[in-house]
């Protein structure tokens, strides 16, 4: 047992950087702890001596892996603006929801609003230049019905051509087909801002109004992130329709 070598430390030393930047959000505590162990099994290979600094930052960061923060609903609106990737996009968490909306090609903005457990309760457009607003799809009484549904009845408004912007092969699409991709582009923005974040894929937006936060601050909102999570780790399916409403199932 002695001291490392210079290339030992080093990758060492890289593996605890790869720990630390781990997010609970996206990482579960099953896993980063596997990491630990990991590293150990490494400084034992290496012969490390056991009184080292190493073992002493692996048992700080189980600390804080079993210290894990939990969501605060009780929260209020905040308003986090800015890139993900290449798109531009505008996240409002809400006590026990949140709100995410973009823009699509100047001509028409969708936003979906997401419970805690990651379902959907509705989906709004705006469009563009006459400020009009349309109601596309929504769960009825959404505050008071079981959080984490699986399957779900749900109304929904008719989707005229101007939404053939969304997707070069939006029309093509059969209208079962088109208010799936409508609900599941919400939960894919979710899930690919958490990799963006993650990879440090995030700009910041050239306007943020009066309130608002730019889009890299959401990584100090654990409630925020941890709704993201459940939103994007879910994926809808429309399975059936009639003249009032959609089947909607959650895997």
């Amino acid at each position: 047992m002695g001291k490392l070598l210079r290339s030992q430390r080093k990758e060492i030393s890289g593996e605890l950087l790869t720990l630390k930047t781990l997010n609970l959000v996206t990482e579960t505590a099953g896993a980063m702890r596997e990491k630990v162990n990991f590293i150990r099994e490494l400084l034992k290979e290496y012969g490390a001596d056991a009184k080292s600094h190493y073992y002493e930052r692996l048992d700080e960061l189980l600390q804080e892996i079993d210290q894990v923060q939990k969501p605060d609903f009780e929260q209020g609106k905040r308003d986090y603006v800015g890139m993900s990737g290449n798109t531009k996009i505008r996240i409002t968490p809400v006590y026990d929801h949140f709100f995410l909306s973009r823009v699509y090609s100047g001509q028409l903005k969708l936003s979906w609003r997401f419970n805690k457990e990651g379902r959907i309760d509705l989906v709004d457009a705006m469009l563009f230049p006459q400020n009009e607003i349309l109601h596309l799809i929504g769960v009825h009484n959404f505050t008071e019905t079981k959080l984490d549904w699986e399957y779900k009845n749900v109304w929904y408004n008719p989707l005229s051509k101007r939404f053939d912007v969304l997707n070069p092969g939006f029309k093509d699409l059969s209208s079962i087909k088109q208010y799936e991709s409508v609900l599941r582009f919400g939960h894919s923005m979710s899930k690919t801002l958490l990799v963006n974040l993650k990879e440090e894929d995030i700009r910041d937006s050239n306007v943020v109004k009066h309130g608002q936060k730019q889009l890299s601050e959401i990584v100090n909102d654990f409630t925020a992130l941890y709704m993201l999570k459940k939103t994007g780790d879910i994926i809808p399916s429309v399975v059936g329709s009639n003249s009032n409403s959609l089947e909607i199932m959650y895997e």
